[in-house]
């Protein structure tokens, strides 16, 4: 069985391991236009925070060699520029000196990841010095390098979006002595996933480190002056904000134009969501022996029980599995033996953010979000210790549930506290995946003890509350 990767990241990288573990009868033949594979592009959010920066370097969890070793074809620099649906082959260009070979297969995996999104104020800037993004290596390689030399000259950078990514890298330039602007065209930070209370409870802690916050100002204009290579970032109210350097950091779109041109050019379907290709529970799309796994895929988002596009490191290693299950499924099968498939259960969305101290974490809906799906959205939030009183070392969290009145089911949590504290939301994500219902959240069997925390757990406490008519807007 022939099996070509195109891409390989989190999503390619996983499928590809998971492939090699059980057999390596398979032959895999990998893509990847960068010459490195499996970066991991946040890992900079801590390559960077201490005074001797972590390399780069180890920012990736595969390489070449150990791929090679295991017969694996690895072909670096290389583009896939267009596919044959029908006849199952790929054209792939060599990025440098151009020429173009045809590769064969029988099952096909997308991981063409995701790019950077480019508002239109912010294309031709590539005059522009001092501009970064965070999505590849040599992107990450380059605002690393910017930290470096710049570390103890009280430099100003602005930050445009206040997602996950731009909020957690606020810590990183705060502590290497960079003043923070951070730009948000939304009224608050990481909008789709906290509710106000939340977000302003972490604008007020990221207020206290001296970071300078701007919501609801949508960016008209990015331009250098000449003289001082200062950057003016003008907002469509004409207020001017003046920095050494902008980090972008707007969102992602699905990697995927030349698929879907290959697509219609054979005259078969492939269905997307806003270029995001849908996937079933085993990462198959609609063309028959071709999968997407990570960020140029949809997932199926479990509170709605709709596919969403969920551009996530945790959601591209899932599908990873699922995807190599179904094809070692497909080779058991022509083998003659048997081999089980490991299908997806779907997604909450769930994510983490450090935040210098304290961390933030949420799962599922949000209240505005859930209250487009549902009539009878409640919320219920508490701010408790985690261990008895008598405990030394104790700390505060705050907790926040979403729910359905009539079913009880709940749709969504965020969490507040210390980053110990973040695991909490694990035990949610599991909640919403299985439509536990309070009361059955309320009785179940967790362990106690009072190094570790309550009798009664602090997330059945909030829990609890919800179910004695304790309610928050």
């Amino acid at each position: 069985m022939r099996v070509i990767i195109i891409g390989c990241t989190q999503g390619g990288t996983t499928v590809a391991d998971t492939i090699l573990k059980v057999t390596q009868d398979v032959e895999i033949t990998i893509i990847e236009r960068n010459s490195k594979i499996s970066y991991q592009p946040y890992g900079i959010t801590i390559a960077c925070q201490n005074q001797q920066c972590v390399p780069l370097e180890k920012m990736f969890n595969n390489s070449i060699s150990n791929f090679k070793k295991q017969c694996v074809t690895v072909y670096l620099e290389h583009e896939a520029i267009d596919i044959d649906f029908n006849n199952k082959f790929v054209i792939i260009q060599n990025l440098t000196n151009e020429t173009k070979k045809q590769v064969e297969y029988d099952q096909l995996v997308i991981a063409t990841g995701a790019m950077p999104k480019i508002p239109k104020y912010c294309q031709g800037l590539s005059h522009i010095e001092n501009v970064f993004m965070l999505k590849s290596y040599s992107q990450g390689k380059s605002l690393q390098q910017y930290i470096t030399r710049n570390r103890h000259k009280g430099k100003k950078v602005a930050i445009l979006g206040a997602g996950q990514i731009g909020v957690q890298m606020i810590e990183t330039f705060v502590k290497n002595n960079f003043y923070v602007k951070l730009i948000e065209g939304e009224d608050r930070i990481m909008k789709n996933h906290y509710d106000k209370k939340i977000s302003d409870i972490v604008t007020s802690f990221l207020q206290e480190q001296e970071c300078e916050v701007h919501f609801g100002k949508k960016v008209a204009n990015i331009q250098q002056k000449e003289e001082s290579n200062e950057i003016v970032i003008t907002m469509e109210d004409g207020t001017e904000i003046y920095s050494d350097a902008v980090l972008l950091s707007i969102g992602f779109t699905a990697n995927t134009s030349f698929l879907l041109k290959a697509a219609k050019k054979n005259n078969v379907a492939l269905e997307n969501i806003d270029g995001a290709i849908v996937v079933d529970q085993n990462s198959q799309s609609s063309i028959n022996n071709v999968y997407a796994v990570g960020d140029c895929a949809c997932a199926k988002f479990n509170p709605t029980n709709t596919q969403q596009y969920i551009p996530q490191a945790t959601n591209a290693i899932r599908q990873g599995v699922s995807a190599a299950a179904s094809i070692l499924h497909n080779y058991a099968t022509n083998q003659k033996v048997s081999f089980d498939l490991i299908p997806s259960t779907g997604s909450q969305y769930s994510s983490a953010a450090k935040v210098f101290d304290m961390a933030m974490a949420s799962t599922g809906l949000n209240t505005h979000q859930a209250k487009e799906h549902f009539h009878d959205v409640r919320t219920s939030q508490l701010t408790i210790l985690e261990k008895p009183l008598f405990s030394e070392s104790n700390q505060e969290v705050t907790i926040r549930v979403i729910y359905r009145e009539e079913s009880k089911i709940l749709l969504g949590c965020q969490i507040f506290g210390q980053k110990n504290n973040i695991e909490l939301i694990q035990i949610a994500s599991v909640f919403i995946t299985n439509k536990m219902t309070l009361p059955q959240i309320a009785q179940q069997d967790f362990a106690f003890n009072p190094w570790f925390g309550k009798p009664v757990h602090v997330m059945q406490q909030v829990i609890l509350q919800a179910l004695l008519g304790v309610q928050q807007e």
